[in-house]
């Protein structure tokens, strides 16, 4: 399974992860990725684009764009980064965010499609209570696992959710901030899945900034020919192969 992170194409558009991509950009990238990759894809749509209106449209452009699923947030709109701690968070009403996970549970087609529901409460200062009534009030909805986030740097509110939840559907985390919490130890206080949700492409801008340092101070391609990818790799890759049979 492949987690498309919103942070990651907004980043690469040099903008802010503040709710600004819209819809149509973000599917296009969804589709690209689903086209080149072998792997079922899970799109982060944030909020799902506005309100329940829109998330049915929504529904109905990435199930035909071959998404096997959306992780769908219950920030408001337009949200904000969860893990910039100086913009304030807000969430919709309980009831709205419901009527978004009926509304698409009830629409789909595929009845294979997923719906991860992420829970910014703790994120938004509101505690442990507002965690577990939002987790039972989406699960009862038909979310398919819950996200539960947090920015601490310890897992500590992740854990207080699991030793209080009584639920039975899939639970996920995304470690980002307490990153010395490894995925096993996450499995086995009851996050099933667990997603590295930017840390390759985060990598990927280390690696670019670091050839560019060395290409400009050498002047020469080979300071950096150990570090790259070989042509041989690429084109392996990219099956340039089946190319050259058709001729």
């Amino acid at each position: 399974m492949f987690v498309f992170k919103w942070f990651c194409i907004s980043t690469s558009k040099n903008i802010p992860d503040v709710g600004l991509i819209t819809m149509t950009e973000n599917l296009n990238k969804c589709r690209e990725i689903h086209l080149a990759c072998s792997l079922p894809i899970i799109a982060d749509v944030d909020d799902g684009f506005g309100d329940s209106v829109i998330v049915k449209r929504m529904l109905k452009e990435y199930e035909n764009a071959g998404i096997a699923g959306i992780c769908m947030e219950d920030n408001i709109h337009p949200k904000r980064n969860s893990l910039f701690t100086d913009l304030k968070h807000q969430l919709v009403p309980i009831n709205q965010f419901v009527e978004k996970i009926d509304i698409i549970k009830n629409s789909q087609i595929d009845p294979d499609f997923i719906v991860i529901a992420r829970i910014e409460a703790f994120i938004a200062g509101m505690g442990i209570d507002e965690v577990l009534e939002r987790a039972n009030a989406y699960s009862n909805a038909g979310a398919d696992l819950l996200l539960i986030h947090s920015n601490k740097s310890g897992p500590e509110e992740v854990f207080e959710f699991t030793s209080r939840w009584d639920g039975n559907i899939p639970l996920v985390a995304v470690p980002s901030t307490y990153s010395n919490t490894s995925a096993q130890t996450l499995y086995d206080n009851g996050y099933k899945v667990t997603v590295f949700a930017n840390q390759a492409f985060r990598a990927s801008l280390n690696a670019m900034e670091n050839a560019y340092q060395k290409l400009y101070a050498s002047q020469s391609i080979s300071s950096v020919e150990k570090e790259m990818k070989s042509l041989a790799d690429i084109y392996k890759m990219v099956n340039y192969s089946a190319v050259e049979k058709k001729k």
